[in-house]
């Protein structure tokens, strides 16, 4: 509650109600009596679906259909706040774009994983931070944008992660989880309010993709292919000792003046080579990262298609 210094409520808001959806989720629902809004906080796939392996694109249809399963719920909303939320007449403060992507096995993705944390860095943003449970965070404590990567199936292990023991194909979903590699980009309110899509009306069909594309592109994945032969002999001199010294793992950052490792930078750039980003310690068991980042995207799998385990709002409707 904000109250001016005359003593007159500015704003207020109603201790949140917890509604229980699919299994063990639930969203968090709260009113502003002043403003009159209407606050949902959580994750209404997962709400709906009891899981969070897969959404959808539909955020006009999901969080109308969000609004009618509350009113199922006994929750008091008029229709025509619901008919309005169809159209995108609300806000967003925050939201999650997801896509998984398959490496083949549990241990590729822990490969996988492991080597972006040791070579790739975010634009504006640096390298990555890997927190204790294993996911690796770009721009982490960013208030517009960030990223975060992690192994689906290790995060499903995790007590708070564990899907619910009575949900339908529960060893199916585990099974789909193990091998994937998930890249998250979070946006916040800044970001949103910013770009003009805090309101949900400017979105189409295509933003969250588009959105997500646009995120993903600045992380720098540098190639882990080898020089060969000919194109180390058809280094200058300077640039070949440069190169060596990057290829055993040091630092250019720190053995180079901020100068001289700009300039050698640029110059080993046009051969392919990054010395910003240091070399992994182990090169023995390296996965190709852009093989792995630019495959086909993991799917919805057609055994869930059809069930309550693939929510789609429109269909629902």
């Amino acid at each position: 509650m904000i109250i001016s210094p005359e003593g007159d409520t500015k704003w207020e808001k109603l201790r949140p109600l917890a509604v229980r959806g699919s299994h063990e989720s639930t969203l968090q629902v709260s009113c502003c009596p002043i403003s009159q809004r209407l606050l949902v906080d959580g994750n209404p796939v997962k709400f709906f679906q009891g899981h969070n392996l897969w959404g959808t694109e539909d955020v006009h249809g999901l969080a109308q259909a969000t609004l009618i399963a509350l009113v199922s719920r006994g929750l008091e909303i008029p229709g025509e706040v619901i008919e309005a939320t169809g159209q995108g007449k609300f806000s967003i403060s925050r939201i999650d774009l997801t896509q998984m992507f398959s490496t083949g096995s549990r241990p590729r993705a822990m490969n996988a994983l492991r080597q972006l944390s040791e070579v790739s860095t975010m634009r504006y943003g640096g390298r990555g931070t890997i927190a204790e449970n294993g996911t690796l965070y770009f721009r982490k404590h960013s208030r517009r944008e960030s990223v975060k990567i992690y192994a689906k199936g290790r995060e499903l292990e995790a007590k708070d992660h564990r899907l619910p023991a009575e949900l339908l194909h529960r060893d199916k979903l585990i099974e789909y989880a193990d091998d994937k590699l998930r890249i998250e980009v979070v946006l916040r309110a800044m970001h949103l309010r910013d770009s003009g899509l805090e309101l949900a009306g400017n979105w189409c069909d295509t933003t969250a993709s588009s959105l997500y594309a646009e995120s993903i592109a600045k992380l720098e994945i540098p190639d882990m292919t080898e020089l060969t032969g000919d194109a180390l002999e058809a280094l200058p001199t300077r640039l070949r000792l440069v190169h060596e010294t990057w290829k055993a793992g040091s630092d250019m950052r720190v053995t180079l003046s901020r100068r001289s490792f700009y300039r050698y930078r640029a110059e080993l750039l046009k051969y392919g080579i990054d010395i910003g980003v240091p070399q992994p310690k182990d090169m023995s068991n390296v996965v190709r990262l852009r093989t792995i980042i630019e495959c086909t995207p993991a799917q919805v799998p057609e055994w869930a298609r059809g069930t309550s385990l693939y929510f789609e709002p429109r269909r629902t409707a």
